[in-house]
Parts: C-alpha cells; structure tokens; sequence
C-alpha cells in the first residue's frame, strides 16, 4: 500500500475577518494581545534555570578594607579566601534550591552550622540574602546588610 499526496481544492474561499465584517479596532486589539502572548512565551522561553554548572566560578567582595573571594566548584563544595589567604575552616557545601544559591558552613554557632542564602543576580553576581537559623527558619538580611559578590572567574 503505498501513500500518495493529494491536493486538496477549497470549494469556498477562506474570508479573513476584516471581510466578514469585524471591526478594525477589535481585530487590532486582538493581533496586539497575540503578539504581547508570544513575546510573553518568547521571553519565558529564553530564561534560563541557573545549574551548578553555570553558577560555579569565583566570587569577590571587598569590605572594610578586606577583600573576600568564594570559589564554587561544580561539585557543591567551595572554598573561601581573605586577603588572597585560603581559609580551610570557611569551606561550605552548596547547592541551588528555588533558583537561589544554600550554602552549608564548616563553620558552627552554638553548635549550629551557618547556613545563607544568596540571590543570583542577574549580572551573574550573588547576594548574600537570608541566613538559615538552628531550627530551619529563614531569616532575612535587611538590605543594608546585604553583601554582593562579583562573579571574575
């Protein structure tokens, strides 16, 4: 059995609104809605989900005189440096939860590892935005305390 291609012949010739009478405000109203849609879908569509990958590099802030860098490494672990010194003891876990970055201190408060949070910004920089108390509730930074890393690696 084998399939061949047909043409098809319309008996009746396909009438676009404006000639079945609608109005050219409301067909205006309609191709803007379809377009704002698309660009909508198109932009949606471009956005990007950050992964360990693409988030992994070289963080620096300079503070107070001091100049801090993080260093995450694909692998969820990171490595800390002060004043282009390496801090073993300032090493984290990290991973991505919700498109923010959970990072998991070696360092421990009353027995408590520190846990923050940081916002990936749309620079590629990160800010340091909440911190993760003993008892798993979030707690935020206020804005003046807020830290940004630049991304230079």
């Amino acid at each position: 059995m084998t399939l061949s291609a047909r043409k098809v012949q319309l008996t009746e010739p396909v009438l676009m609104p404006w000639q079945l009478g609608w109005p050219l405000d409301i067909m205006r109203t309609i191709t803007k809605t379809i377009l704002t849609i698309v660009a909508i879908l198109f932009v949606g569509a471009c956005s990007t989900t950050p992964t360990m990958k693409s988030v992994a590099g070289t963080y620096e802030i300079k503070r107070d005189g001091h100049t801090g860098q993080t260093v995450l490494l694909e692998n969820g672990t990171s490595e800390m440096y002060m004043d282009g010194k390496k801090r073993h003891e300032l090493g984290a876990k990290w991973n991505i939860i919700d498109g923010e970055i959970h990072a998991e201190s070696k360092v421990k408060l009353v027995g408590t590892p520190v846990r923050g949070i940081y916002k990936i910004n749309k620079d590629g920089s990160i800010t340091a935005i909440a911190m993760i108390d003993k008892d798993g509730k979030r707690l935020d930074v206020p804005k003046h305390e807020q830290g940004t890393y630049k991304k230079i690696k």
